[in-house]
Parts: C-alpha cells; sequence; structure tokens
C-alpha cells in the first residue's frame, strides 16, 4: 500500500495520464482498484477464518458460546 502510495503521488506521468481520463473512468478506475483489494483481503482473511472456526469448534463442552458479535470482535482484534 505504502509503495503505491509514494508511485501515484510522486510519480508526473500518472498524473499526466489520470488528467486525460474523463471522470467515469477515473471512478471506474477507483471501482476496480478497490474491487481488486477487496478481493484480495477477503482470499488472505480466509486463513484466518478457517483457525478461527476451528478453535471455536474445538471449545470445551462447558464454555459459554460467542454471540456472533463477540466472534467478529475476536476477528478483527486477533487478526490486528
Amino acid at each position: 500500500m505504502t509503495l503505491t502510495t509514494l508511485f501515484m503521488f510522486f510519480n508526473a506521468e500518472v498524473w499526466q495520464v489520470v488528467r486525460h481520463l474523463s471522470m467515469g473512468r477515473t471512478w471506474l478506475l477507483a471501482l476496480v482498484g478497490n474491487g481488486l483489494g477487496l478481493v484480495f483481503a477477503l482470499f488472505v482473511s480466509r486463513n484466518v477464518l478457517g483457525d478461527l472456526q476451528d478453535r471455536f469448534a474445538r471449545a470445551e463442552p462447558g464454555a459459554p458460546r460467542l454471540r456472533p458479535g463477540e466472534r467478529i470482535d475476536v476477528l478483527v482484534l486477533g487478526s490486528s
């Protein structure tokens, strides 16, 4: 992400290309970039989700079950 930011802000050729794009194409480019980032993030987080599901499945029989909101908290805080 940092390299992309540096490339975009410090590369004059990129700004010259973007200047000639219409607003519609600029938004389309932004949507495609964000979509690719989302797909990548979901692909990478699949492994984390699988590990957490395994941990929840191996919980002790008498242990209290986590509500869905609590599971999301564990996922977000555990992956940071």
